[in-house]
């Protein structure tokens, strides 16, 4: 087994390589400018080594996009923005119907019109006239979404042939999103614009839960800490304790047991 890994240690090492530059560059994605991308992937991002040498940010796309370089491995990259905590990057995006297309199944309308604004002529011509470039889009978030479709609209060109699409590949990244408004500060999973799964969110009156969510209510398994450092840690139903849980007061005192709509039964 230690022999067949060494043996494949080289494949190994471009995927660790490829992966590093796919989360650095998706997160230096939300720059402003070229200037502050840079700035990001070489101080900010320093720890991840992503091996990039050159960046422009592409900020007359509809949704703004790195365009990076890893000289050393060939491997030419395109990291769209995600979603911005002011919201306003979800505009162009707001479309929800489906829209059929020639692959299975359909794609959420607003997220098809951005990645088909997206040209990829230049980017056949590359892997056409260089057989020895990789083609990366990544993302995270909105972005990975854009850059899926981006992906299978360009295997699925008339122009690309098996060997060139056996070097484009699509890296994406899920929503964990940190956000700020009506005095919460909020980190964590989204779906439709509410906070879901996992999460942690600081309340104005700087009481903290963290745990499991629905429909942006503490739903699942969860604690809850007050201001005071009063404690509950257990089982939640619709923004309320509800099942079994533990209460720690700060004087002590501990109510161990089954709690209904926010009350505790015994």
């Amino acid at each position: 087994m230690a022999a067949s890994w060494l043996n494949q240690r080289d494949a190994v090492d471009a995927e660790y390589s490829l992966l590093t530059a796919c989360c650095a560059l998706s997160q230096a994605a939300y720059a402003k400018d070229t200037t502050e991308c840079l700035y990001r992937l070489n101080d900010e991002l320093k720890e991840i080594p992503h091996n990039i040498h050159t960046v422009l940010l592409a900020e007359n796309f509809v949704r703004p996009y790195v365009r990076a370089y890893n000289i050393d491995r060939n491997e030419v990259y395109i990291a769209f923005r995600g979603t911005t905590p002011d919201f306003k990057s979800l505009r162009p995006s707001l479309n929800a119907v489906s829209m059929p297309n020639d692959f299975e199944g359909n794609f959420q309308a607003g997220y098809l019109k951005q990645a088909g604004e997206f040209k990829l002529e230049p980017y056949l011509h590359l892997l056409s006239h260089n057989t020895n470039v990789r083609l990366v889009f990544t993302g995270h978030s909105l972005g990975g979404a854009i850059a899926a479709i981006v992906t299978a609209l360009m295997v699925s060109h008339l122009r690309m042939n098996s060997d060139m699409k056996k070097r484009v590949r699509c890296v994406t990244f899920v929503t964990r999103m940190k956000m700020t408004y009506g005095g919460h500060v909020y980190e964590g999973d989204m779906s439709n614009f509410k906070r879901h799964r996992q999460g942690r969110n600081v309340y104005p009156d700087k009481g903290v839960y963290e745990g499991e969510w629905r429909d942006s209510l503490p739903h699942g398994n969860g604690t809850y800490r007050n201001k005071n450092g009063a404690v509950y840690v257990g089982a939640w139903k619709e923004g309320k304790k509800h099942g079994h849980g533990s209460f720690t007061y700060v004087d002590g005192r501990i109510d161990i047991g089954t709690w209904i709509d926010d009350k505790f039964i015994s």
